[in-house]
């Protein structure tokens, strides 16, 4: 039912031999797993490598009593995990920088996302170990230094296998030969599929092998999860109202935990989402194990080889031509309906009533952009193609962001639904899950506003060279740039909070979001663009706003961090915003408690500075005297 093997990185993988699917990843040694010898019998197993220790290891269940292994129970574990950041988040520039450096490649449909950089520096000299060699000599020197002993590292197979798969793009483009026997799209699919199991597994979702974005909830752990939310009193307490609040941002089946972690994981392979989709889904051989499938997936994912030969038979009855498409499409289970036949039953019909669920892969229904608390941000969203700064044309027509892709709509539904989400996790005091759903948010708006090799995601051409021709600056005012920034703003928000406090992360974030707001903020664009043009205005003050409040968490983050001096220019940055977005308007009460707070905290900062100067100082003077004196009277 398994195969074992290991790897170059120490771990041993653990493969289920049905699916392709990882179910373990066994750090086996600390510098290279050279193989694994199985028991001929007992579920044992031998690893060896590099180090002087062989490991044995034996399958079992779980024997801790306290790890609840159920759906839920997994469910509940996955948002109950500390925020770690993604490279996204964790160094934006490097990875622009990395991507940049991947789209000269002469392959046209290489795709390398932003999700698929990893944060690891892998810039060794290329001279010396350069390519595959060179990231995987790294990653089996950082590995000597990982404490822990043996383990099992599943909780970071998606960060193993974003880093496997750079590494072979990387080493393909710096001229190399080829790492992988089935190229880089074979592999890029089979990471796909493993990271997409693993994410339902973690969740205790439903794994479509034929469409494995397309995650869903168990139906009967769904129904228990409504009824319990349907129990309400007519009197609601204060607690049972947070209760609640909480129950809905954390309960089984949530829309945000069914849209793809990994934005390259969905895009590439979706019909919607492209005009030449990948070809998805596990290559089985309907022929010889359509019987398995269909015992292992179900019937409504696969139809059994007597099924298929019957109902070609009655077909070619009726229309031979048919038949034989039906028979050449079960022969390329890639196609999203060769599995489960007409995809848009798995998508469910449209609903626009208040108990509609989300199509997974984020098609978004009954949409609702809610008000939020004074810490968060409120967006006005609009059409994605309204607001434009420059409305006249270019000479280059063809080089004109052009946003009239359905795709641009499904992108921007699954950001603010994400953007949502977090909101309710942070309203509901879940710290970690809000970070976590604000950074795959921002995940999927890189996808819009970093430059990278997008293979055949056509929608994005016209706008990734439109943004070459500005330096890399996104120039239209839309609502996905609107969702980025205050994405950016919540999430500095969150980083702040006893949970988490990151006030460096929290400051790159407000930072990147000002450098955002910038083509729209300035006086000379106003002047240029905007002086009798009504739109442009509107667009104006609502940049003027967001930047208002990007000051006031910029000069929150730099007064955790103790610079209280950028503090206070920060928050009078931020009234001056307020001031010119509306002229007349007092700031915030918060923002000059939060000034008032810093001015007092800098100055006590320059007594102190003071007297340690001044008993410095001191100490030197008294000391020169008497040793003046000293050697005085020696002399004398």
């Amino acid at each position: 039912e398994y195969i074992c093997t290991g790897s170059d990185s120490g771990h041993a993988w653990i493969y289920e031999r049905s699916t392709g699917a990882v179910v373990s990843l066994l750090k086996a040694d600390n510098s290279t797993c050279n193989g694994v010898v199985p028991h001929p019998s007992l579920p044992f197993f031998i690893t060896y490598g590099i180090d002087s220790t062989a490991k044995l290891w034996r399958a079992t269940l779980p024997v801790d009593e306290r790890v609840d292994d159920s759906y839920l129970g997994r469910h509940k574990a996955s948002h109950g995990m500390p925020y770690e950041k993604s490279p996204i988040i964790h160094q934006w520039r490097g990875v622009q920088t990395k991507l940049s450096t991947l789209g000269d490649f002469e392959d046209s449909s290489l795709s390398v996302f932003p999700d698929d950089i990893p944060s690891r520096d892998d810039d060794i000299d290329d001279s010396v170990f350069g390519g595959l060699a060179g990231v995987l000599f790294q990653s089996s020197r950082f590995g000597m230094h990982v404490p822990g002993g043996p383990r099992n590292d599943l909780a970071k197979l998606p960060q193993v296998l974003r880093q496997n798969y750079y590494a072979c793009a990387r080493s393909l483009i710096n001229g190399d030969d080829e790492p992988v026997r089935s190229g880089l799209d074979g592999l890029k699919r089979r990471i796909s599929l493993i990271r997409l199991r693993h994410q339902a597994d973690k969740l205790g979702l439903v794994w479509d092998p034929s469409n494995p974005w397309m995650m869903r909830p168990k139906e009967h752990l769904q129904c228990s999860e409504k009824e319990k939310d349907g129990i309400e009193s007519e009197e609601e307490t204060e607690n049972e109202s947070k209760e609640k609040i909480r129950f809905n941002a954390t309960k089984y089946g949530n829309h945000a935990d069914l849209i793809p972690d990994f934005p390259g994981d969905w895009i590439p392979y979706d019909p919607d989402m492209t005009s030449k989709p990948k070809p998805c889904g596990i290559d089985f051989n309907k022929y010889e194990y359509g019987d398995f499938l269909g015992e292992r997936y179900g019937s409504h994912l696969v139809q059994s080889h007597e099924e298929a030969e019957k109902e070609n038979v009655v077909e070619k009855d009726d229309d031979s031509s048919k038949a034989n498409d039906a028979i050449k499409e079960a022969e390329h289970p890639a196609n999203p309906s060769a599995f489960n036949g007409d995809k848009d039953k798995m998508k469910g019909d449209d609903d626009t009533s208040n108990n509609s669920t989300s199509e997974v892969g984020a098609k978004v229904e009954n949409l609702e952009v809610s008000s939020q608390k004074e810490d968060s941000m409120d967006i006005v969203s609009t059409p994605l193609h309204n607001g434009d700064i420059d409305e006249e044309e270019d000479d280059d027509s063809s080089r004109e962001a052009d946003f009239t892709s359905p795709a641009w709509e499904v992108l921007l539904e699954s950001v603010l639904l994400l953007k949502e989400s977090g909101n309710d996790a942070l309203q509901a005091g879940a710290i970690n899950l809000a970070a976590r759903r604000y950074d795959k948010a921002i995940q999927y708006c890189a996808v819009a506003y970093t430059e990278f090799p997008v293979g055949d995601v056509t929608f994005l051409v016209s706008h990734q060279d439109e943004m070459m021709k500005n330096s890399g600056h996104e120039i239209h005012w839309t609502a996905l740039l609107k969702a980025l920034i205050t994405i950016r703003l919540n999430l500095s928000m969150t980083m702040l909070k006893k949970q988490i406090n990151d006030p460096p992360a929290a400051l790159e974030q407000a930072q990147l979001a000002l450098n955002e707001l910038k083509p729209f903020t300035s006086t000379k664009w106003r002047l240029d663009k905007a002086q009798e043009d009504e739109i442009n205005q509107q667009t104006y003050k609502e940049a003027k706003e967001l930047q208002a409040k990007a000051y006031f968490r910029l000069g929150t983050a730099q007064t955790s961090s103790g610079d209280f001096a950028a503090a206070i220019r920060s928050f009078e940055h931020s009234m001056r915003s307020t001031r010119e977005a509306t002229p007349g308007r007092e700031p915030e009460p918060v923002v000059l408690r939060r000034l008032a707070d810093a001015k007092r905290e800098h100055l006590r900062k320059k007594k102190r500075h003071r007297k340690k100067f001044k008993f410095m100082f001191s100490n030197e003077e008294g000391g020169g005297t008497n040793g003046a004196s000293g050697t005085e009277g020696k002399e004398g």
